[in-house]
C-alpha cells in the first residue's frame, strides 16, 4: 500500500463520519440518530442493505463485536468509533499521553503476540503508520503526536469477504 494511501484512508473515514452524523436528519428513512447526551450514535444502511453504525463525540465505548486480538491502547480514551454491522470492517480513533513510540513498540509486541504480521511501516513528520495483516484481515494504524503531551491514535480494520457466487445466493445450505 503506498504512503498516500495509508495517510488518506483514515483520515477519509474520518471525514465520511462526520458528514454522515451531519446527514442523519436528511434522510431518516434510511438513518436513525440518536443523541444520549455524549454521545452520538447513527445507524445507516445503504440500497444493498448493508449496515453501518457510527458513534462518536463525547465518551464513547468500544463495539463488544470489535476483535479481541486488536489492542485498544491501554489508558486512552475512545474518541471515535464506526463499525460496520455487516462485519466488513472499523475504525477507532482514540488519544492518548504517551509518547508516540510507546505506542508504536506496544502495538508492535501486542499484535506480534496475537499473530499479526507487519507489513508496512514508515513515519512522515508526526505521523507514523503501521499496517498489521492476519488471515483475510488488515489493520492500518495511523499514530499521530498531537502535542503538549496528547498522542493519537487511529486504527482501521477491513475484512476480505470471498464473494458468494451470484448462483449461490438464495440458495440454502443442506441439513
Amino acid at each position: 500500500m503506498s504512503h498516500s494511501k495509508r495517510v488518506f484512508l483514515p483520515v477519509l473515514v474520518l471525514i465520511i463520519s462526520v458528514a454522515l452524523v451531519g446527514c442523519g436528519d436528511k434522510a431518516p428513512e434510511k438513518a436513525a440518530l440518536k443523541d444520549t447526551g455524549i454521545r452520538v450514535k447513527v445507524h445507516m444502511e445503504d440500497e444493498q442493505g448493508k449496515k453501518t453504525t457510527i458513534e462518536g463525540y463525547g465518551k464513547v465505548a468500544i463495539p463488544p463485536e470489535f476483535p479481541k486480538d486488536i489492542m485498544i491502547y491501554p489508558n486512552a480514551e475512545v474518541r471515535e468509533a464506526i463499525m460496520a454491522e455487516s462485519g466488513d470492517g472499523c475504525f477507532v480513533r482514540l488519544e492518548a499521553r504517551e509518547p508516540r513510540d510507546r505506542i508504536l513498540d506496544a502495538y508492535k509486541e501486542k499484535m506480534k503476540a496475537e499473530g499479526w504480521k507487519e507489513t508496512a511501516a514508515s513515519t512522515t513528520g508526526a505521523i507514523s503508520q503501521r499496517e498489521y495483516a492476519k488471515s483475510n484481515r488488515t489493520v492500518s494504524l495511523a499514530v499521530t503526536d498531537m502535542g503538549g503531551g496528547r498522542t493519537e491514535i487511529q486504527m482501521n480494520l477491513t475484512v476480505k469477504r470471498t464473494p458468494v457466487a451470484p448462483a449461490e445466493e438464495g440458495r440454502s445450505i443442506p441439513k
